[in-house]
């Protein structure tokens, strides 16, 4: 079941990823967060590598508009089916999937999934390098659900 709250937070978070703005995406985020997508699949840990990443790709779209399409929750994961729109680029619109763990409110882990075909985010300057910022911190296992999420 889903609450009310819990809808609303999370359109308030898909909100935060329109507009080129990483401050306001990045307080969605807990200071100890991992994060992966198809440009990290190994994950990215600590805020300070998700920002480089998520500055990266919106710099990349400044326009794209992120849709909630579906909400679940189990007792600690919320999974986010989602579309994204880009309005300079009718046609390239596409769905993906966000599993969000979170801790007081925050984000304490996400992992998306999502196709980058198409998107110029495959060669993107600085988004496949904020992604290997992490290689160092790779060594971090069973990330997923492992930093025990509060659900909230």
């Amino acid at each position: 079941m889903v609450d009310g709250n819990l809808a609303a937070r999370c359109d308030a978070w898909l909100s935060a990823w329109t507009g080129n703005r990483p401050d306001r995406l990045l307080a969605w985020y807990a200071e100890d967060c991992a994060y992966a997508d198809p440009l990290c699949p190994s994950g990215l840990f600590g805020k300070s590598a998700v920002q480089a990443h998520l500055a990266a790709l919106m710099a990349r779209h400044p326009n794209w508009v992120f849709l909630r399409r579906l909400l679940w929750r189990d007792q600690q994961v919320t999974g986010v089916f989602w579309r994204l729109c880009l309005p300079s680029q009718i046609g390239l619109d596409r769905d993906g999937s966000s599993h969000l763990l979170w801790r007081h409110g925050l984000i304490l882990q996400q992992t998306s999934v999502f196709d980058l075909r198409g998107l110029g985010l495959e060669t993107a300057p600085g988004v496949v390098d904020a992604a290997r910022q992490s290689d160092s911190q790779r060594h971090r296992s069973a990330w997923l659900l492992s930093a025990g999420g509060d659900g909230s």
